[in-house]
């Protein structure tokens, strides 16, 4: 799921969670991978200053760092490109947050 917003936004997290992992993809750019509990992983993908690292608890709301670009769609607007899996199926975001315990 893509969120239009532009670069330099602020980007927080929509959960309580664990940071999994902070990489760098040649597709999706700096990816911060968070798992969020009852299963669900969020993949924040575009960033560009960072504010966390692997290991790190973030609470919901909390600054992740900064919307950079995601490569391979760098021609779109400005956006934060969203990913989200439930027991590693990927689901649609605005279908499960907030839902899991």
């Amino acid at each position: 799921m893509d969120f239009k917003c532009s670069g330099g936004a602020k980007v927080v997290a929509v959960n309580d969670g664990l940071v999994i992992s902070v990489e760098k993809d040649s597709l999706l750019g700096t990816v911060i991978e968070i798992d969020h509990g009852g299963k669900l992983v969020a993949k924040y993908c575009g960033m560009d200053a960072v504010n966390v690292s692997e290991g790190d608890y973030v609470t919901i709301g909390q600054m992740l760092g900064t919307l950079g670009t995601v490569p391979f769609e760098a021609e779109e607007e400005s956006h934060l490109h969203f990913e989200m899996t439930l027991d590693g199926e990927y689901v649609n975001p605005l279908d499960v947050m907030g839902k899991t315990e």
